[in-house]
């Protein structure tokens, strides 16, 4: 059964995610940890629902870790 998970469990996934990409080494992990960033802030200049960021923000940090996995 699918779960929708709280504004805070969201939150904290993201900011796990961060804490471990923030640290990744390696010219393309870095690019991507920089592409991440400038996209994260335009979320949150852009978007007004807190949910909506929250969850923006962890779908760009999904396609980080896609782009680690593939990479790896």
């Amino acid at each position: 059964m699918k779960t929708i998970p709280e504004t805070d469990q969201i939150k904290a996934t993201v900011e796990r995610m961060e804490k471990h990409f923030s640290v990744q080494e390696g010219e393309g992990a870095q690019s991507m940890w920089q592409a991440y960033i400038q996209l994260a802030k335009r979320f949150e200049a852009d978007l007004a629902n807190e949910r909506d960021l929250w969850m923006s923000k962890a779908a760009a940090l999904m396609m980080l870790k896609y782009q680690q996995e593939c990479a790896g």
